[in-house]
């Protein structure tokens, strides 16, 4: 057990890490028929703290309160954390589990089923994952939520207008590189209306979303309920 620990990470722009050398160590004790294998089977990290830099995506993050099992059932070839933890003082709760989990920590592509709820949001992904240079992911992304404006204020983000933006749901096969995300096959749903199509997302600076959903119907009631009149002559 490991009791109110202060994790700091920092990933450099090429992939590399100050835990580097360590993830090097352990992935050569994980080696079939290397000396002095690893053997323990469960981690638990409790009120822990974590401090996250990326240098090549400007990116800083903090996660505290964090209450995590990291077990491995058979160490040279999965893993799991079951837990949760507090991003910018909301909580959230996290499953994960990792298949070739060697593979994984040298950044070769392994398998990856992911869970994450918190009260405004639930979100599960199911494929596989590998990190060299950069972040790839691909697999099946399901997202689900009572109220997207709420989930996009609980992420710190500023939704438009002021109303609408209700039930929402998505379910798509995902492609992620880096900082961008491409979605196909996509079913998404809000407020009532259901659509379907292909969506792109990339924040490499700047925060762009494109999408080309068809749907049978549009119901804009809900954000039409909220909309200021127009003055006469007015073109804002």
């Amino acid at each position: 057990m490991m009791l109110r620990p202060h994790i700091h990470v920092v990933r450099e722009a090429n992939g590399d890490s100050n835990w580097t050398p360590f993830i090097q160590t352990v992935a050569h004790t994980m080696k079939p028929g290397a000396d002095n294998q690893v053997s323990f089977s469960e981690i638990r990290i409790q009120d822990g703290e974590l401090s996250y830099v990326d240098v090549g995506n400007h990116l800083t993050e903090a996660l505290g309160d964090i209450d995590l099992s990291l077990a491995w059932p058979s160490i040279s070839r999965s893993f799991a954390a079951t837990g949760q933890f507090r991003l910018a003082r909301r909580a959230r709760r996290r499953q994960h589990q990792r298949q070739r989990f060697r593979g994984g920590l040298v950044g070769d592509r392994s398998g990856l089923k992911a869970r994450l709820s918190s009260v405004p949001l639930k979100l599960a992904f199911d494929g596989s994952v590998a990190d060299r240079t950069s972040m790839m992911m691909e697999g099946t992304l399901t997202v689900d939520s009572t109220s997207l404006r709420n989930a996009l204020r609980w992420t710190g983000g500023a939704p438009p207008g002021g109303g609408g933006f209700g039930r929402f749901g998505l379910h798509a096969r995902a492609n992620l590189v880096g900082a961008s995300i491409a979605l196909t096959n996509v079913t998404v749903e809000l407020d009532g209306n259901v659509a379907e199509g292909v969506m792109t997302y990339a924040n490499n600076g700047r925060q762009t979303l494109q999408a080309t959903l068809a749907a049978g119907a549009l119901d804009f009631h809900a954000l039409c309920l909220h909309l200021p009149a127009a003055r006469s002559g007015a073109h804002d």
